[in-house]
């Protein structure tokens, strides 16, 4: 799946801060007459003895500094594309459970689904980020999801993090991962972002990422007795291991797996 940006040019974008007009000449957008800074410095002429030797001299020095910057804001952001890709779809723990019951563990892991899917919010963005509807439901209870959020996979204060939103009146929403015309009805006023609860990814190698939330205590809730929750993530390109647990004010464990267990896969 390919996102596609629609942008001005650096050129463009500069030549309406010097409020000049912008033509195309010869296919390309050149800004003309003797501020022509779409011409390649150095082979132009501009007339006017030393003080226009000096204006072009300056203008060459901006276009280069301007086309670095440019060609940086507007690179793609890897880590993004990535973490993109790999969680956008539907997942399920049936294996892990399986496995559970015929080892006889402690512990079983809830039979569960999970379905991610990309979703466009208006004003809900930020530069280079990406937005995702997640819903999770009990494998028999599907009609009924135990958790649907909103993400925004952006960039804050340079860490890449999932901005975690919760959605008013959720229940609507049910099943909306594959029904568009639902997800169309989302909009900014319906969301709330859960403050502290940012998940901060790591890239730990080609085909890994751990992702972490709440460590601190950052992460406040009054779920099931619980005071703030912990959440760590790994993601690989075809697995979601979450592991979510909730503590209460003096640190003991409350819900969710416990202490050592795996989180589900």
């Amino acid at each position: 799946m390919r996102w596609r940006v629609s942008r001005t040019t650096w050129r463009e974008r500069f030549a309406s801060t010097l409020r000049l007009p912008v033509s195309a000449g010869n296919g390309a957008d050149a800004i003309p007459q003797k501020w022509d800074i779409g011409a390649p410095c150095g082979r132009r002429h501009i007339p006017g003895g030393r003080d226009r030797v000096f204006l072009q001299f300056a203008v060459c020095s901006i276009t280069l500094v301007l086309a670095v910057v440019s060609s940086a804001a507007d690179s793609p952001d890897e880590d993004i594309a990535t973490l993109a890709r790999w969680m956008a779809g539907s997942f399920d723990t049936f294996a892990q459970v399986e496995d559970d019951l015929a080892a006889g563990a402690a512990y079983t892991h809830l039979k569960a689904v999970m379905h991610i899917v990309p979703v466009t919010i208006a004003g809900l963005t930020a530069p280079g980020a990406l937005t995702f509807y997640v819903e999770q439901a009990a494998a028999d209870a599907q009609h009924a999801p135990y958790r649907q959020r909103v993400y925004l996979l952006t960039r804050r204060d340079g860490a890449l993090v999932n901005r975690i939103y919760r959605i008013a009146e959720p229940q609507r929403l049910a099943g909306a991962h594959a029904r568009p015309e639902l997800l169309a009805q989302l909009a900014p006023e319906q969301l709330t972002l859960e403050a502290g609860c940012d998940l901060v990814w790591t890239r730990i190698g080609p085909e890994l990422y751990s992702g972490v939330a709440g460590i601190g205590g950052s992460c406040r809730t009054t779920w099931r007795g619980a005071a703030y929750t912990v959440s760590q993530v790994l993601m690989t390109p075809t697995t979601i291991t979450s592991l979510d647990q909730g503590f209460d004010a003096e640190g003991r464990h409350v819900w969710g797996p416990p202490p050592g267990t795996v989180g589900h896969v």
